[in-house]
Parts: structure tokens; C-alpha cells; sequence
């Protein structure tokens, strides 16, 4: 029996194509886990073309099934906690629970010169990388307790470690996640 089996994964911020989400959600189904990718709706930009997230997801979703592992992709803006809860609902409808919860959405909202950063840049910065997890931290939490325990996993950045010219607000708030 593989290590996870029996145990129900969210991964957020999972679409990119060579992104950290996906290589955590592949590992996590290769030991047995069903994963639940998640990210928002729109469109990811890798070297001018344009991916819809939605299609990126249902394609590491399969992914996974045809390597034997269980998946599903469900959309999920972390910055709305309707959303939130309402994700949280639907894998506890599913799956029975949830055990794992791995915080990887993140935003570079407010790259640019601290001079010219834009306040609603700093905003879109803190809602992804704080509020959004501290949002699913509070929705997961209860459930994980009911069950004896799980694992919350926050993806940070070295961009925690340190300040970057360029990356004021990304910087803070992974600072901020750190904390």
C-alpha cells in the first residue's frame, strides 16, 4: 500500500505547466494520494501564448489518472471565501475529507518599483499570498481535526529570506506567510 492512500490532497495555485503546484500534485497522487487541483479561472501567459488555467488543470487531472492516480480539478479563486468554503464543501462531499492542504497559489502583484506601485497592486498581493491561505487554513482546519490531524503545507519563496529591488510587495507578503 502506498504511503497516501486513503488521503485527500488540495493543491492550490496548480495550473502551470512547469509549475511547483503540479510537480507537488503528481508527487502527491504517485504515493497514493487523490488530489484535488485547484486555481482560479483566466488565462496563464507562458511566453506569449495564452493557456486557459481550467484546461491546464482537467490536463494534470487526467494526467494523473493515466498514471493510475486519482484526480480531480475544480476552479477556486483562494482571494473568495464563498469559493473557499464552497471547494472545502465539495471535497468533503466527494472524498469523505480532507488531510492534506498545500497553499500554492501565490501572485507577483506589485512587481515593480516600490515608487510607482500601485496601492490596489499591494491589495491583489496580500489577498492572494495571506488572506487566501489563511482563508483555507480556517475551512480545513475543523475538518482536519474531526479526523485526528492532517498536514498544511505553505509554500513560501527565498523571496521571504530577503528584499528584491522590483518585488516590494511580493516580498512583504511572503515575508508575511513566513511569519
Amino acid at each position: 500500500m502506498k504511503q497516501l492512500s486513503q488521503k485527500t490532497a488540495l493543491v492550490t495555485g496548480a495550473s502551470a505547466p512547469n509549475g511547483i503546484g503540479r510537480a507537488i500534485a503528481k508527487d502527491l497522487a504517485s504515493n497514493g494520494a487523490t488530489v484535488v487541483v485547484a486555481d482560479i479561472e483566466g488565462k496563464l501567459s507562458i511566453q506569449n501564448q495564452g493557456f486557459c488555467k481550467m484546461e491546464l488543470l482537467s490536463q494534470l487531472a487526467e494526467e494523473i489518472e493515466c498514471q493510475g492516480g486519482k484526480a480531480t480539478a475544480l476552479e477556486l479563486d483562494v482571494t473568495n471565501n464563498d469559493q473557499v468554503v464552497a471547494c472545502i464543501d465539495e471535497i468533503m462531499r466527494k472524498f469523505g475529507g480532507i488531510d492534506i492542504l498545500v497553499n500554492n497559489a501565490g501572485s507577483l502583484a506589485g512587481s515593480s518599483n516600490f515608487l510607482s506601485t500601485d496601492p490596489d497592486q499591494w491589495r491583489a498581493s496580500f489577498e492572494v499570498n495571506i488572506l487566501g491561505p489563511m482563508m483555507l487554513c480556517q475551512a480545513v482546519i475543523p475538518e482536519m481535526q474531526k479526523k485526528g490531524g492532517g498536514r498544511i503545507i505553505n509554500i513560501g519563496s527565498t523571496g521571504s529570506l530577503g528584499a528584491e529591488a522590483g518585488f516590494g510587495a511580493y516580498t512583504a507578503m511572503k515575508h508575511g506567510q513566513l511569519a
